[in-house]
């Protein structure tokens, strides 16, 4: 099924989507060298370890790639390989397999009092997007595109949208840390539904739902981003880890991993399996659990068109 004709009432049966070959993935650009860049990159190297021949990563802060160049370079190992790392101009992206967008302004202080930062977000996260991947279209560029900098799923959509990308080419990973969230407090049978930050869905069991314990886990999964600002710091570490640097590497791998795809007209949270057969999304044997993710993704997609609206006007 191509993803565009994918509609949420697909739910009633195991689904396989049109998919790129990952098999070839070898190469991955990372542009954004920050604390959640840098995570990213050490969790890809040892993590993913051989399964990718080299890292291009990608950062305006002379003294930050200068460091880097060195401290990266000298993680080895006498028994294990490690990808090259390759700290290099934005020109050098062109010969990546898949390139992933890291880089973010406008992040909150610690301290700082928050509601929602995601539409700042988006507005400013987009101008540095759009201008990285206008680039790269120019120069001919024609591998997939990996969105990790919040608002994933806003970000994402709109990349596809913008430059009427195959949907194919556009992934978004800030799923994984809102499921490995949900299971710390809710066990390893959770599910979780729809985008990293407000608006997402979790339920405490696929198969044995229970809606006021999923509407718990829902609110808890959503405040542990406030939980780690309450001691003071930043909370990088999962997020790059969980929602990146394992989940893109499982996902090449062929294996179960959250992410965000374009399915219908939207960028959707979910758990994915990708394989020769296509991308694999499971049906939902739960009436109840089913309507309340088939509103989720209503709700997704309204959230998107009106913060795309406020950007556009702003």
């Amino acid at each position: 099924m191509k993803r565009t004709e994918w509609t949420p009432e697909n739910y009633f049966e195991d689904t396989w989507l049109d998919s790129p070959d990952l098999t070839d993935i070898r190469t991955l650009g990372v542009i954004g060298l920050g604390d959640v860049g840098i995570t990213m990159v050490l969790g890809l190297m040892l993590y993913g370890q051989s399964r990718y021949d080299e890292l291009i990563l990608i950062d305006p802060n002379t003294a930050n790639r200068q460091r880097l160049e060195h401290e990266l370079r000298q993680i080895r190992s006498l028994v294990t390989s490690f990808p090259k790392v390759t700290l290099a101009e934005p020109a050098e992206l062109i010969r990546a397999d898949m390139v992933f967008f890291v880089a973010s302004v406008s992040v909150p202080k610690v301290g700082e009092t928050i509601t929602d930062a995601r539409l700042i977000q988006f507005g400013s996260n987009w101008k540095l997007l759009q201008q990285y991947a206008e680039e790269l279209l120019t120069q001919g560029y024609n591998g997939l595109f990996g969105v990790v900098s919040d608002p994933v799923d806003f970000l994402a959509t709109k990349l596809v949208r913008s430059f009427k990308l195959d949907p194919r080419r556009v992934m978004g990973f800030g799923q994984g840390v809102m499921a490995a969230r949900a299971a710390y407090y809710g066990g390893d049978n959770v599910r979780m539904f729809g985008p990293h930050g407000k608006g997402l869905f979790v339920a405490n069991d696929a198969t044995d739902f229970d809606m006021q314990q999923s509407i718990e886990l829902s609110q808890l999964t959503l405040q542990e981003n406030m939980v780690i600002r309450s001691f003071g710091y930043k909370p990088y570490l999962a997020p790059a880890l969980s929602s990146a640097a394992i989940a893109i590497t499982d996902m090449l791998n062929g294996q179960l991993h959250y992410s965000s795809q374009f399915l219908g007209q939207f960028s959707w949270g979910e758990r994915y399996q990708f394989s020769p057969k296509g991308l694999l999304l499971r049906k939902l044997e739960h009436d109840e659990l089913r309507n309340v993710v088939q509103q989720t993704y209503k709700q997704v997609g309204e959230a998107y068109e009106s913060a795309n609206r406020q950007i556009e006007q702003s």
